[in-house]
């Protein structure tokens, strides 16, 4: 990220220039001078909306986008080394988010992880949703497995019908409910690679495919993603949550979180050297 004191002086007076927030959320417009650096976007102080960052003089008033004061080139993508030009929020070869959207993704907030087994309430109440069936009948589909709709999906009538308190007749009902076209979307599989999660036990980053905490060793379940992520990721899981800090640094390359989460995953997997390197760095 450019560091304010590098950028140039003002095109139309030569004053200093200010990186400015406006907010489209809630119409917020300050002036953020204690930044040492700016990226392509800001999260308001007010609301925590991200919008693109801009540029005003301190001493004509003049305002200017983000791209016409910071004058930078294609960068390559982390992943596949493809060029992504400024101001595109996703390689356009793999698919890796880059840019704003990662901003505006982290302002959002981690969700947390759930450890392998948990059965949470909202679970139950959006199987219950998605079915259109009771309480009791959404638990006992929880409780067998089933709290994801992405699961229901690959499960054969059979398999649901073993379910106590489901039997056939249910089992049928239940995957015609779930051709319907209101039984949910849920996101890409290049969104689900790409969201931020943490451990809920040490608070360790970690991503949706990752099937452990390489800092406290706590078991996740499978409920965030669907098959085909799985799939896409866990070949080499290892390699494959290196690639996504590193996506996740490039964004954010300040974040001591992210710093953290490399070096544990570093050093979980032998190379001590450069866990010490990252954690300085």
């Amino acid at each position: 990220m450019p560091r304010i004191s590098d950028l140039h002086e003002c095109p139309t007076c030569f004053g200093r220039l200010l990186p400015l927030s406006v907010c489209e959320s809630c119409n917020t417009v300050a002036v953020r001078e204690g930044l040492a650096e700016v990226d392509i976007a800001l999260a308001c102080e007010d609301c925590g909306a991200t919008n693109p960052t801009y540029f005003a003089c301190s001493a004509c008033n003049s305002r200017f986008p983000f791209r016409e004061i910071v004058k930078t080139g294609d960068s390559p993508c982390p992943l596949c080394r493809s060029p992504v030009p400024p101001g595109a929020e996703a390689c356009a070869n793999c698919g890796a988010l880059v840019g704003i959207a990662g901003v505006a993704r982290r302002a959002r907030g981690r969700v947390k992880r759930r450890i392998r087994g948990d059965i949470l309430e909202g679970d139950i109440a959006e199987i219950a949703l998605v079915l259109g069936v009771g309480e009791r009948r959404a638990e006992a589909l929880c409780r067998a497995g089933y709290n994801r709709v992405w699961k229901l999906l690959r499960a054969t009538e059979g398999e649901l019908a073993r379910i106590p308190g489901v039997g056939l007749r249910t089992a049928i009902q239940l995957k015609n409910a779930l051709e319907s076209p209101d039984a949910g979307g849920g996101r890409t599989n290049d969104e689900e690679l790409s969201e931020e999660y943490e451990c809920p036990l040490c608070g360790t980053v970690t991503s949706s495919f990752a099937m452990t905490c390489h800092d406290c060793g706590a078991a996740f379940g499978q409920e965030e993603q669907g098959g085909d992520v799985q799939v896409e990721a866990r070949g080499d899981e290892e390699k494959s949550l290196l690639a996504f800090y590193d996506v996740r640094l490039l964004e954010s390359p300040g974040d001591s979180t992210l710093h953290y989460a490399r070096a544990v995953l570093l050093l979980a997997t032998g190379r001590a050297a450069d866990a010490l390197t990252e954690t300085v760095s």
